[in-house]
């Protein structure tokens, strides 16, 4: 199913959080917002109350419009982040070829848009999202653009709000594109970005610069540079260090380690350090997180 999503504005965000659920756990919803999941790694099987069944694997996203009663029950142990979002209308299902017809119009400037990760210069009055697509080389795309809403999830300010919604606008966008592909059976990108971000993953404890990148992967350092820049919206220095944060929430909400030990477990050679660039991001120590986010069940 195809959902046609009203972006007139860009869309407000209630909730945005990533979390852990072991095998078996299982719970009923019905949401007063539209919610999107991307599925990191597990699965999820989502039981819906007209009948019908769907079984979310690792790197799908799902789309959920607000009241739709469900339930969701945890295959394996599921790694997954979530976003409760309302927009200026409805979530419409849509039939195929008339998705087509918006999408050929519409595809270019939303790459566009992605690529640059700023605002596109018209910004498009609707936007086709599948209710669960494989994201394939664009899922790291979506996982760095819920990180970057949960950055700014902690923000107070007009400022920090207008962030939030413009992250989330782009992981819509994201989105969109990978339905977009499909639909149109568009060429895949190229898969040199997930070998990078792959490799940094198994490595993010150890030093990594773009001169190493570029030594390990045969590249240039501007090659590499541009690609962070088209396709992330990022830098290399910036992504790693994003994806060493998003490490420690993840240690400190579900480990018993204390503060000292999960800086060093990152790398980072300085537990000042950690915790002064830790708050800098969230608004927040590692304890004072710790303290109010640790849980031992997986359960919200």
């Amino acid at each position: 199913m195809i959902y046609r999503i009203p972006v007139g504005r860009l869309p407000d965000i209630s909730m945005v959080g990533h979390l852990k659920y072991r095998n078996g756990w299982s719970a009923d919803y019905c949401h007063r917002y539209n919610v999107i999941f991307y599925i990191h790694s597990g699965e999820f099987r989502y039981d819906f109350s007209d009948g019908k069944s769907y079984t979310v694997k690792a790197g799908c996203h799902h789309l959920i419009p607000k009241g739709v009663r469900y339930r969701v029950t945890a295959g394996d142990d599921c790694d997954f982040y979530y976003a409760h979002f309302y927009t200026d209308g409805d979530l419409v299902p849509v039939d195929g070829e008339e998705a087509l017809e918006w999408l050929r119009k519409m595809k270019q400037d939303q790459e566009d848009a992605i690529s640059c990760d700023v605002y596109p210069s018209a910004m498009p009055s609707v936007l086709f999202v599948a209710d669960t697509i494989f994201h394939g080389d664009r899922g790291e795309s979506i996982r760095y653009r819920f990180s970057r809403c949960e950055e700014y999830r902690y923000g107070h300010s007009p400022l920090d709000r207008l962030r939030l919604s413009h992250s989330f606008f782009n992981l819509l966008l994201t989105a969109a594109s990978s339905t977009g592909s499909a639909l149109l059976d568009a060429p895949k990108s190229p898969s040199t970005l997930t070998k990078i971000t792959s490799y940094i993953g198994e490595n993010y404890t150890k030093p990594i610069s773009l001169a190493g990148l570029a030594d390990e992967f045969g590249l240039s350092k501007q090659y590499i540079m541009r690609l962070f820049r088209e396709q992330m919206g990022t830098t290399v220095s910036h992504y790693v260090n994003s994806l060493k944060l998003r490490k420690s929430l993840d240690l400190l909400r579900f480990t018993g380690l204390s503060i000292s030990e999960v800086a060093y477990s990152l790398g980072y050679s300085s537990v000042y350090y950690f915790c002064r660039i830790f708050k800098k991001n969230y608004q927040i120590t590692p304890s004072e997180y710790q303290r109010t986010h640790r849980i031992g069940t997986g359960e919200r």
